[in-house]
């Protein structure tokens, strides 16, 4: 099987075999997956460290990150019992970098960046209530009062389809800050 998927590769030292454990050479393989690890570091180090990293490519970075992702890695296949732990892990990535450049972009009060991100970030997923409340923080802060009201209910659409629950008691209490509709 091994010899076969190295023709089919058509290089030899494309996959490597190392304590009873296959991977891939990333000197001959590109995987999505690694490239996308690569540009959430480059995002992390502009973030934390723009003297070696300038901030200015932020944006760039993650444009490029948001287009390479393509939603659960792995898809279906995510459930299975040999493939959890990787799906998992790049989600729970994904979450933190999306956290650290809301953060960001808050600290710089470049607050369109910011709802920017966590449209984008409700996109990936839609099911995070924390970045509802984000979002919907930041258009607070901005007067945009109706769109801050959009986010709320489509976040209390989603959960009650998805869970049938009521958002958290925190998004309720932001809500409450919002006022009545136009």
């Amino acid at each position: 099987t091994l010899h076969r998927l190295r023709k089919l590769i058509g290089i030899d030292h494309a996959i490597v075999v190392h304590a009873h454990t296959l991977t891939l050479d990333r000197r001959y393989c590109w995987v999505d997956a690694w490239a996308w690890e690569r540009l959430l570091g480059q995002i992390e180090t502009a973030i934390k460290n723009p003297a070696r990293a300038p901030s200015e490519n932020l944006p760039r970075l993650i444009e490029q990150a948001f287009e390479l992702y393509r939603g659960m890695f792995l898809g279906r296949d995510a459930e299975q019992g040999w493939a959890v732990s990787t799906p998992e892990r790049l989600h729970d990535k994904l979450q933190r970098s999306l956290r650290a450049l809301g953060s960001y972009w808050e600290e710089t009060g470049q607050w369109e960046q910011l709802v920017a991100s966590y449209q984008k970030a409700i996109d990936i997923d839609d099911l995070a209530g924390e970045f509802y409340q984000r979002l919907m923080r930041a258009y607070r802060h901005l007067g945009q009062w109706a769109d801050a009201r959009s986010a709320y209910k489509r976040c209390e659409r989603v959960l009650r389809a998805a869970w049938g629950a009521a958002p958290s008691p925190e998004t309720e209490a932001i809500r409450t800050t919002l006022g009545r509709a136009d």
